[in-house]
């Protein structure tokens, strides 16, 4: 199961590619949102890695959106979200 440190790096990875990118001039703007959206996406998962209500490994490793969504709507340290 991927840590929680794994998911940060993947976070920071894919953010730092996201800032490479000058957005004014970019043919590529799109890509910008795909970019930020699987950035948030590990940053999700490094939290419900580490969420003691959850139980259930497959809620604190999701391998899909709807097992993912399932586990946020459990977690509060997610709750705000």
């Amino acid at each position: 199961m991927p840590s929680r440190q794994f998911h940060i790096k993947k976070a920071e990875r894919n953010m730092t590619f996201y800032q490479s990118h000058n957005l004014g001039t970019s043919p590529f703007t799109e890509w910008a949102m795909v970019v930020l959206f699987y950035a948030a996406v590990h940053y999700v998962d490094a939290v419900l890695s580490q969420e003691p209500v959850l139980q259930d490994p497959r809620l604190r490793h999701p391998t899909d959106h709807v097992t993912r969504n399932s586990a946020v709507s459990k977690s509060p340290n997610l709750a705000p979200i």
